[in-house]
């Protein structure tokens, strides 16, 4: 759906926002990295692919991210990754201080998977 009153000008949507941490308290979505970042350092970021006016999660998102500007809007999301994959190789202290980080914030709290140990998958769960 198209948000026709709030559509951003394009100058607007040329703004790269400087990194700021997360604030644990803001609204957020959810991940598929959550247990994976108990057991060690991981970083996320977010970025805006959707054209202007659209909304997330609406077709006109997925069917734009599908096209060529779906596709080009991801080059420089996908270039600062690959940028910070570079720098973590060709720097090695910068993953040795997210692991000092990561412990020091973890400090005093334990961790523990809500899938008992030893669970099984349940295969055929859903047939009668």
């Amino acid at each position: 759906m198209l948000d026709a009153e709030n559509i951003p000008t394009l100058d607007e949507t040329n703004t790269i926002e400087p990194l700021r941490l997360v604030d644990a308290n803001a609204p957020a979505a959810s991940t598929d990295v959550g247990d994976v970042s108990w057991n060690l350092p991981t970083i996320g970021f977010t970025t805006a692919t959707p054209v202007p006016g659209v909304v997330a999660h609406a077709w006109q998102a997925a069917a734009s991210a599908d096209m060529s500007i779906g596709q080009q809007e991801m080059t420089i999301p996908a270039k600062a990754i690959a940028v910070t994959v570079s720098d973590l190789f060709a720097e090695p202290q910068l993953v040795q201080a997210a692991k000092a980080d990561f412990e020091r914030k973890l400090t005093g709290k334990t961790y523990y998977s809500a899938i008992p140990a030893g669970q099984k998958p349940l295969i055929g769960h859903r047939e009668k």
